[in-house]
């Protein structure tokens, strides 16, 4: 069985994710997505840091978090965004 990127399915390196959301999703969008109302004001905090690229090293320094920490935020994140992946997170912010 092949298994695409669109299906959620396939894992992007680190910094190849990072590059894309970087350069290839801007910002752009002038109201939050619906979903972001679900979150609480860290989780906004942190979606936020995701669509703007931020790694999750990056989001526990500024933070001043603990990674497992972090992963749990992103993990709740993921499941009220409906996303599996960092990509498409981003581009519900779109």
């Amino acid at each position: 069985m092949h298994l695409h990127v669109e299906d959620g399915k396939t894992w992007l390196f680190k910094d190849l994710t990072h590059y894309i959301i970087n350069k290839f999703i801007q910002n752009t969008r002038e109201s939050e997505p619906d979903f972001i109302t679900l979150l609480t004001q860290k989780e906004k905090t942190i979606a936020l840091m995701i669509a703007n690229g931020l790694s999750n090293k990056e989001i526990c320094q500024a933070e001043k978090l603990a990674l497992s920490t972090v992963k749990g935020h992103i993990q709740k994140i993921f499941k009220k965004a409906n996303v599996s992946d960092r990509i498409s997170l981003a581009l519900k912010f779109k």
